[in-house]
């Protein structure tokens, strides 16, 4: 699929006698933290998969519509797997499951004083197979409520901070209205000495077809409107599965 390339090259930017370090790479950061902690999360649980042979489950990536993308100038940076394997023993002999996930990753620009034009909202979608077994799913990320969640992206993020619940409301997602919790907290951004306060928008699991999704949005707390930007990208995220 087309990756989103942002107006920033890769050169430093110099504003206020802070040097930023290539945004792509900061960039890649802030998208890639909450795919790599729901993978992480994942990967504890496949042990209790009692079977005697090898398992895969694969799950269908989701995405943003163009229209809602459009709407809120977003664009889609990467779509990738986010595969998760673990071997155990189970009667002495070893077995392997394996999760196919996919993790959508969407951002745009954003204007700061102290860190003149950055790709910092950032807004992201987490697919995973309910990988059922006798007709029961046992993937446990249903049962994850919001504040798991952004713990686990917390820990992976080591530079997030002081989070705390502010709010909720529900949104239209993919046929359902889950209940999107919203936190505020700090961030570092890497190699500045700056930081700054964000919003995060969490929702939790909406079962869809084969498979659950989740979104994430994290974006400086000052920017006006973001809020109904983010409710817009929720009611655009589709899914064939």
């Amino acid at each position: 699929m087309p990756g989103y390339h942002s107006a920033i090259g890769p050169q430093s930017i110099h504003t206020s006698g802070t040097t930023i370090p290539p945004m792509n790479s900061q960039r890649r950061r802030l998208l890639a933290v909450s795919g790599g902690a729901l993978t992480g999360g994942l990967a504890g649980c496949l042990g209790f998969i009692n079977r005697n042979e090898d398992l895969e489950f694969s799950s269908s990536p989701g995405s943003v519509s163009q229209d809602a993308l459009d709407s809120t100038g977003y664009g889609e940076h990467e779509i990738e797997e986010a595969p998760v394997e673990e071997t155990f023993e189970v009667a002495g002999q070893s077995r392997t499951v394996r999760l196919t996930n996919w993790h959508a990753q969407y951002d745009r620009a954003v204007d700061l004083q102290l860190l003149d034009r950055f790709q910092g909202a950032v807004f992201s979608v987490f697919s995973t197979p309910k990988f059922e077994i006798a007709g029961r799913s046992i993937n446990p990320i249903d049962r994850w409520d919001t504040d798991r969640i952004v713990g686990m992206v917390q820990d992976r993020y080591e530079g997030l901070a002081d989070l705390r619940r502010t709010g909720e409301y529900t949104t239209p997602m993919l046929g359902a209205e889950p209940t999107i919790t919203e936190y505020e907290g700090r961030a570092d951004i890497t190699g500045t000495g700056v930081t700054i306060d964000l919003q995060l928008h969490v929702s939790g699991a909406v079962d869809h077809g084969d498979d659950f999704l989740l979104g994430l949005a994290v974006y400086p707390d000052d920017l006006p409107g973001e809020d109904d930007a983010v409710r817009t990208l929720y009611d655009g995220i589709e899914h064939e599965g």
